[in-house]
């Protein structure tokens, strides 16, 4: 008989992903059917690394979102997503809040 293992966690800790891989982590943490924890902190998820160098763009942090809608919920698997130390700003902070809020509380962590 095979037995199946599954990742249940992943950390992409410091790399420089960039929007561009922030756009494919939302979307493959959109389809996750195993990961219960990410961390993708320090990973420069809007363009700018943490001296402030490079382009401001926050569109890979929309699927990120959107991926916290759908993994987080009672549909999905994943409880908990570090996103610190990736230079979020306001509407980008907002945007990933206002998806955490969506879920039941208390079913979701999420660090910024």
């Amino acid at each position: 008989m095979r037995s199946s293992i599954s990742l249940k966690s992943l950390t992409i800790k410091q790399n420089s992903l960039g929007s561009t891989g922030a756009q494919l982590m939302g979307e493959a943490l959109a389809a996750n059917q195993s990961l219960t924890t990410v961390s993708l902190a320090l990973c420069q998820l809007c363009g700018r690394d943490a001296w402030g160098s490079g382009a401001y763009d926050s569109q890979g942090i929309g699927a990120i979102a959107t991926a916290i809608r759908i993994s987080g919920s009672e549909l999905g698997c994943l409880t908990s997503l570090d996103l610190a130390a990736n230079d979020l700003d306001e509407h980008a902070t907002a945007c990933v809040n206002d998806a955490w809020l969506s879920l039941k509380p208390g079913s979701f962590k999420l660090e910024l």
